[in-house]
């Protein structure tokens, strides 16, 4: 959490406040160095290396198409398991819809962040910044599958799409 939240303020100010990133990048580092000196277990993996050892030996006959929305929480309460999910959203996405579903989800974040590169704002780097983040967080933990987190990121995603069709149609004469 703490390394997406420092690498959501770089993303905002690589955008807004360009002279100050090589300050933030600098005082990032000393704060995670800092934070990992005083507890090194702070960075554990809290046991998600293990579970996803074990699940890439549940999926891998269905790497392509996956093995089906829902299937994870079933199959890992079945073969013993006690997580629901897989605490890293793509990674859900290629046990649940195979590389396939992967391609067309990162092909979305892409389309998303082409469409923010060509009306750069106030706004849209607000919103773009606080995507970034749960496009990041996602890679540790299953931010999409809570209701209220996800609903923000719906909310944030179509709003570039809005942004962009409200450019569009300033364009467009009456």
């Amino acid at each position: 959490g703490i390394v997406g939240g420092l690498l959501v303020i770089l993303f905002w100010v690589a955008f807004k406040k360009r002279k100050l990133l090589s300050i933030g990048i600098g005082t990032s580092l000393v704060f995670i160095t800092t934070v990992f000196l005083i507890n090194k277990n702070y960075f554990g993996n809290s046991g998600r290396l293990d579970a996803w050892r074990t699940t890439f030996v549940l999926m891998k006959d269905k790497f392509i198409t996956g093995l089906g929305l829902g299937t994870f929480g079933l199959k890992n309460k079945i073969e013993g398991g006690h997580w629901q999910h897989i605490h890293n959203e793509y990674y859900q996405v290629v046990f649940e819809l195979g590389i396939i579903g992967l391609v067309l989800v990162l092909w979305c974040i892409y389309d998303y962040f082409k469409t923010f590169n060509s009306i750069k704002t106030n706004l849209t780097i607000k919103i773009a910044s606080m995507f970034f983040g749960f496009c990041l967080i996602s890679g540790v933990d299953f931010v999409s599958h809570l209701w209220v987190i996800s609903t923000l990121a719906m909310f944030l995603f179509a709003s570039i799409y809005c942004l962009k069709n409200e450019e569009l149609n300033k364009c467009i004469p009456a």
